[in-house]
C-alpha cells in the first residue's frame, strides 16, 4: 500500500519549492508529482493527469477545478523511502502555508501498482561501480608497474635446455 499526501498551493512557484524541498528531505523525484494548469489543459485533462499520480477520483475532481483556476497540487506518494516517509510530508506540509481545499482528508491508502522492475536498486543501477573518470588511469596493475601479465613463450631450441 501507498500512502499518498496532496497538497494545494496558490501559485507553481510555491508548489515548486515545496517540491524541492521534499526532495532535498529525501524523496525520490518519481515520487513527488506537481500539477499545475498548462496550456488548453482543461479540468478534465487536469482530472486525469491527478488519477495518474494515484490521486483518487473524488478528490482528484475537487483538484482540478482549482488548479484549473492558478492553483498547484503537490502529490507525494510516500512508500518506505525515506524511512518515516508520511510523517515527514505531514510535517512539511503542515509548516508549508497549504491552502485548505475542502476536503475531509488528504492522505489516501492506494493500491500498489505492480512493480515490473524486481531489483531493489531501482535508483542506483551502478551500485558497485565507480562513475566514469576521464583522469583515472584504466589500465591493467600490471602494465602500469612495466609487468607484463601474459609472457610469450620463449623459442627454445633443444630438449635439455
Amino acid at each position: 500500500m501507498i500512502t499518498v499526501i496532496t497538497r494545494l498551493y496558490g501559485d507553481a512557484q510555491s508548489g515548486r519549492g515545496i517540491r524541492e524541498r521534499l526532495y532535498r528531505q529525501g524523496f525520490p523525484r518519481h515520487a513527488l508529482t506537481l500539477v499545475t494548469p498548462s496550456d488548453g489543459d482543461g479540468v478534465k485533462a487536469l482530472q486525469a493527469r491527478m488519477e495518474g499520480a494515484l490521486v483518487p477520483a473524488e478528490a482528484a475532481k475537487v483538484y482540478a477545478a482549482r488548479v484549473a483556476k492558478g492553483a498547484s497540487l503537490v502529490v507525494v506518494r510516500a512508500t518506505y523511502k525515506p524511512l518515516n516517509a508520511v510523517r515527514i510530508a505531514r510535517e512539511t506540509f503542515q509548516t508549508s502555508g497549504a491552502l485548505d481545499a475542502g476536503l475531509e482528508d488528504e492522505a489516501f491508502r492506494v493500491k500498489s501498482p505492480p512493480d515490473h522492475a524486481p531489483s531493489i536498486l531501482k535508483d542506483h543501477p551502478l551500485f558497485l561501480t565507480l562513475p566514469p573518470d576521464p583522469e583515472r588511469d584504466v589500465r591493467p596493475l600490471s602494465t602500469r608497474f612495466g609487468v607484463r601479465l601474459l609472457s610469450h613463450p620463449t623459442r627454445r631450441d633443444s630438449v635439455l635446455r
